[in-house]
This record gives structure tokens, sequence and C-alpha cells, in this order.
């Protein structure tokens, strides 16, 4: 068994109820993950974390031990860090004895002393008390006797845990990919324009090279042998660790079932035979195939039911409770990212979720300035009241939609290279007449399928950036609030217009509003000051007041 994999496994049952508790990578929340860096192994980059046992109070993560993938560091309470190199451990003695103090009363008193080539460690009474100590000292010893093993020599060093798909050998993204066009190529001869601009789209998130990317354009296109399904997956199983190949396994199949996707009703996977397949190759279980589907639905809901920050919040939190009780864990689901949205789902799960932060939402959009002149409560508050606290709470989708749009660009920009070279070819074979009448048959159809696939993602675009604009500005409108802004007779025009973006009694956004429209509606809104907090704000009060004196009056 893999040393990281021993660990984890040994660090979940370390834990003991009301005593301590085991974390491991990928599901080592943040503020733990902190406190173990800052307190037990400073300067430490926080992906080469295994797991950590938390033996505070509190649950901060500053006591209790850190494991690497060549060592662990024991923190006790009011106690230096202490590293313990496991090429270094010699023996492991753990004794567990019962004792009677003064009063009668049988106590376990507890001793684990882990002897080195340097010297020897003994762990306090106190501290064995927190944790399955028998279960620390079986670890130990297995890792002892991994080190001495004769037949295989075996070097423990620290693995990055957090390594996605994109920083991977180009060797495993290659044979990643091949896998992708070889499910196309298994339910039939030629690839269709959606299928390829998806796969065009993940080729460009994981960041293929030039030189490559020709290479698999050809394995897409051409009518040679494909290589075999088993030895790709072979690839990716000597080419990565044993951790990264159980991610892959995962992520995978959650590619496969975007691809699917394109064509095809989704909840309809269990009809198709290769899939069921392939998720028998990849030691895939109904429950987990199904937790992929829900997450590839859930990834789509994102945008098509406009969920916000709030909502983002509680569907991650909902599915890494589901993930955890399959046993899949979130950065398998995320591990790759692929084109739409899925392509940064992991990122925003993650700090969402307080296990990643990466993306810095909160610090972006604090308003430090109007903060520290009038207070955190107070200028939430104001905000609320001038109706931009809901502009504020679509962050998240807004940064989601925007890698999309960037993906997809990069996507197109591939395609109609391709239609470049795929059309010098068609040329160089009219001209050699009749004799090549199949092939060029065949790049027209080619050249057919890249135009509609540019057709698929520049719609894509489209509609994205519709998406992202919609994050800018209210679905309600604030029709008091907008007369007020307006209320100079040289905005009449200005004024009208916003409205015919807006229908119904409770002025909801038109539903079919398209791209030029709502950029100019943006471009208004921001023009007459409806994103400015002090202008919004007495336009929301002048409003206010207007319609109680008006109630008051009976008018």
């Amino acid at each position: 068994m893999d040393i990281n994999e021993m660990i984890k496994e040994s660090i979940v049952k370390m834990g003991k109820t009301g005593g301590s508790k085991g974390y491991v990578f990928p599901e080592i929340p943040e503020k733990k993950l902190n406190g173990a860096i800052k307190a037990i192994i400073p300067n430490e980059p926080p992906e080469y974390i295994v797991g950590i046992l938390d033996t505070t109070v509190f649950g901060s993560g500053k006591e209790g031990i850190v494991f690497l993938g060549d060592s662990l560091t024991v923190k006790d309470m009011l106690e230096k860090p202490v590293t313990i190199k496991f090429e270094d451990i010699l023996d492991v003695v753990y004794e567990e004895t019962v004792v009677v103090d003064e009063k009668d009363r049988q106590k376990s008193k507890y001793s684990l002393t882990i002897s080195t080539k340097n010297q020897e460690f003994e762990l306090a009474h106190r501290f064995l008390g927190t944790i399955h100590a028998s279960v620390l000292q079986e670890l130990l010893n297995e890792i002892v006797a991994l080190g001495n093993d004769s037949q295989e020599e075996v070097r423990f060093e620290k693995e990055n845990q957090q390594k996605p798909l994109e920083m991977m050998d180009e060797v495993v993204k290659i044979a990643y990919i091949k896998i992708l066009c070889n499910y196309v190529f298994g339910k039939k001869e030629t690839i269709d324009s959606k299928e390829y601009a998806e796969i065009i789209s993940f080729i460009v998130k994981v960041g293929i090279k030039p030189e490559d990317r020709i290479l698999l354009r050809g394995y897409m296109l051409s009518e040679s042998e494909h290589e075999d399904m088993e030895e790709l997956l072979e690839i990716l199983s000597d080419k990565t660790t044993e951790v990264e190949f159980s991610v892959i396994q995962k992520s995978l199949m959650k590619d496969l079932l975007i691809l699917y996707k394109t064509s095809n009703v989704l909840s309809d996977w269990e009809e198709d035979r290769l899939l069921l397949a392939i998720a028998g190759e990849l030691d895939l279980g109904m429950e987990e195939v199904q937790l992929i589907v829900e997450v590839i639905q859930h990834d789509e809901d994102i945008i098509t039911k406009r969920l916000n920050d709030k909502q983002i919040t509680k569907s991650f939190k909902d599915i890494s409770a589901k993930a955890a009780a399959v046993g899949v864990p979130m950065a398998a689901l995320y591990f790759s990212g692929a084109a739409g949205v899925s392509a940064i789902g992991m990122t925003t799960g993650l700090a969402t979720l307080g296990m990643g932060g990466i993306l810095g939402f909160s610090s972006m959009f604090t308003g430090v300035g109007a903060l520290a002149l009038i207070g955190v409560g107070t200028y939430q508050g104001v905000k609320k009241l001038a109706g931009m606290k809901d502009l504020e709470n679509n962050k998240q989708r807004e940064k989601l939609l925007q890698e999309i749009i960037k993906n997809s660009q990069k996507t197109l920009n591939i395609i109609i290279e391709d239609v470049k070279i795929i059309s010098e070819m068609l040329i160089a074979e009219l001209k050699k007449g009749t004799d090549a009448e199949s092939k060029i048959e065949k790049l027209a159809g080619i050249i057919g399928m890249l135009s509609q696939g540019a057709e698929t993602i520049t719609q894509k675009i489209n509609v994205a950036e519709i998406e992202n604009m919609l994050t800018k500005i209210p679905k309600k409108l604030d029709s008091g609030k907008i007369n007020e802004l307006t209320s100079a007779s040289t905005l009449f025009e200005t004024r009208k217009f916003i409205f015919q973006c807006y229908s119904g009694e409770d002025y909801s956004i038109n539903p079919i509003i398209d791209l030029d429209e709502i950029q100019e509606l943006y471009g208004l809104l921001e023009q007459i000051g409806y994103f400015n907090l002090k202008e919004a704000s007495i336009a929301t009060v002048k409003s206010g007041t207007k319609n109680l004196v008006q109630g008051l009056l009976g008018k």
C-alpha cells in the first residue's frame, strides 16, 4: 500500500472521541490547516500535508500530529514541536498499564517510545490519553517494516497532495484525453461537432502544449487505429501515485459523462454499455457514479438556475456531505476541470466550504474605506437599504462565468486554427483532381463539423456573457429609486429604456433580453448612479419618504 494511503487510513482510526479528531487530504478544513502550519510545521507548504490529528480542546489544529510523506511532527500542549523522519525510526514500543490511585480508583497509564538512529522520543501520558495510541504504534511499525523490506528499496518522500491534472506530466494528460477520444469513437466512426468542441475545451483547460495539441488533433480526426483503452489506463496508473490515480479514476468518469451529456440525457447514462464497462475498469460502484452524475447537474444548476453565493454555498455543502458519505473526496470531483461550469468548480466549491480560500472573494469586495468610516453593521445596513447587497451576492457565479468565457474564447481560437489547417489540406487535395475524391469528401466533412463546433462555442460565449452581465444588474428593479435617479427631464429616454428592460408588476428583468440590451442597461444604471452607494441610498430614502407621505394623504 502507498505510504500516503497507510497514513490516511490510520489517522481516521487514531482520533478519539472527546480527545482528538483526524483529518486527511483533501478534506482538511482550512482553519485547522492554517493552525497546524503556524504552530506545528512553520514554513511547510500546505500541499504536502497528508493529514492532521488535532488534539486541541477548541479544534484550532495548533496541537497534535501533522503527517507528511516522509515524517511526522508532534506538538503537545505547552511543548515545542518535535519532528521524526520515518527513515530514522528503528522501533516503536507502546504500553498501556492500569494503576490504582490513593482512593482505590483504577486508571490507565500510557507510554509510547519511538527509537530512532540518533535518540529516543517518549510521548507524554497526557497526550497519549487523547488519541488511540495503539493505532499510532501500528502505523509506525508498518512504516519501519516497509523501510526494512529487502525486496524493494523504499524512499520516504514528501509528495504534493493537491496536484491537479494541469500540473501533471504531459504523458498523463495526453493519455487522459485519448481515453475521452476513445470513448467517442467506441460508439461511432466519427466525432461530432459538440464532442469535438468539448474535448478541445478540455485541452485548453489542462494546458496541453501546442506540439502535443497537434498530435491530439490528428488522433481525433484520423481513421488510424486508436490506442487500447486498457493500455492508456495503465499509463495513468504507472505515471501517478496511488493517491493521484484514485482521484483520476473518479475525475475521468466525470469527464466521460460530460461528453455523454453533449448528445444525450444525463440521467440515461446507464443505457450506455460502454460507459458501464469503463466504470467497471475504473473500479467505480454505482453509488459513486450516481454521485458524479449529481455533481455534473449541480454544476450546471449554478448557471441555469442563477444561484447566488448563499445558494452556491449551501449546494456545495450538500454535495460535500454526500461525497463524504460515499467516500469520494471533493478534489476528485473537481480535479481536472472541463469546458463549461466544471472548469473552476473545484476552486469555487472549496473556497465556499472554507477548504481552499484561493479565490479571495471576501477580500476583493469588502469596501475597506467605507468600513473604517461608519462601521461594519451600519455599512452592511446601508448597502441593503440601497439594494446593492443582492448584487454583491453573485460574486462566485460572476467569477465562474468569467472563467467559462475565457476558456471558450481560447477554444474558439483553436477551432478556427483547425479550420484553417484542414482548409489548406482540402485545397491541396482539390489540386490533385478526381483521384483524391474520397479524401476531398472527408476533409469537406471535417470542415463542416469544425464550423458547427465553432458555432456551438460562439453561442456558449454569448450565453455566458449575458449571464455574466446579469450578475451585475438587479433582478428586480426598484422603480421608486429609478424615478428619483432619472427625475431630470434630460433623462426621460434613459428612464424609458431602463423600464423597457423589465416586465411585470414586480419589475423583473425581461427573460428575452439580448447581450447588447443588457450591456446598454448596465451602462445606463452606472451612469445615473444606481450602483453608487451614496446616490442610491439618497434616492431610496427619497422614494420611501414620498410613498409614506402619499400613503398618509391617501393618494
